[in-house]
C-alpha cells in the first residue's frame, strides 16, 4: 500500500486564502485540479479531516470506485452523510487506519487533507510519496501547509514540471 500526499499551495506555503473558507481550493490553477483528478482516479482511498470535508462536502462526487474516510475525533456527528463503501467516518489515528485498510488491499491512498492532519501523517513517517503544486501567487495570510508543530522530515526530489505558463509548479517528492 502506498500513501500519496497531494498539497496546492501559494509561493508563502498558504493551502487556503484569507477568504476562502467555503472553497479553498478556487485559487487552484485548471491544470492543478486535472492532475488532482487523475490522482483520484489512481487511487483506492482518499482521507480527509473534517474540517476539509465540511470545505468540500458540496463538491464530492461519491462513487463506488473511490472510498472517502473523514478522520474525525467525533465520527456519531457526520453518521447521516455516510454512506458505507464511499464516505465513512472514524476516529481511528491515522496508524490504526492504514492498518486496517492495509488488510483489505487498498492499493493507493490518498490524503487530501489541511494541515493539522497532514502534520500528523508527516509526523509519524505515514506519507510514502508527496506532489506539492505552487501556484505563483502570494497570499500572507491562510492555512500553512503543515500545522505550528516541530517537523524534520527529509524528502528526495524525484522531478518537477511546469503546469502552465502561467508558472504553476508541480513538485514530486519520495520518502
Amino acid at each position: 500500500m502506498k500513501v500519496v500526499l497531494a498539497l496546492a499551495a501559494s509561493i508563502d506555503g498558504k493551502i487556503t486564502k484569507w477568504d476562502d473558507i467555503q472553497d479553498p481550493y478556487k485559487w487552484t490553477s485548471k491544470e492543478d485540479k486535472h492532475f488532482f483528478g487523475s490522482l483520484i482516479k489512481k487511487s483506492d482511498v482518499m482521507i480527509m479531516g473534517s474540517g476539509t470535508y465540511t470545505a468540500v462536502k458540496g463538491n464530492l462526487n461519491l462513487n463506488l470506485s473511490l472510498l472517502r474516510i473523514v478522520l474525525t475525533r467525533t465520527p456519531d456527528k457526520y453518521k447521516n452523510d455516510e454512506k458505507p463503501g464511499q464516505l465513512e467516518f472514524t476516529d481511528l489515528s491515522p496508524k490504526a487506519l492504514l492498518t486496517k485498510l492495509e488488510k483489505v488491499n487498498a492499493g493507493q491512498v490518498l490524503l487530501a487533507a489541511g494541515s493539522k492532519l497532514t502534520s500528523e501523517f508527516m509526523q509519524q513517517g505515514l506519507v510514502d510519496e508527496f506532489f506539492l503544486t505552487i501556484e505563483p501567487k502570494i497570499f500572507g495570510t491562510g492555512k500553512s501547509m503543515f500545522e505550528d508543530r516541530v517537523l524534520d522530515i527529509g524528502l528526495k526530489f524525484v522531478k518537477i514540471k511546469k503546469l502552465n505558463d502561467a508558472g504553476t509548479l508541480l513538485v514530486h517528492y519520495k520518502k
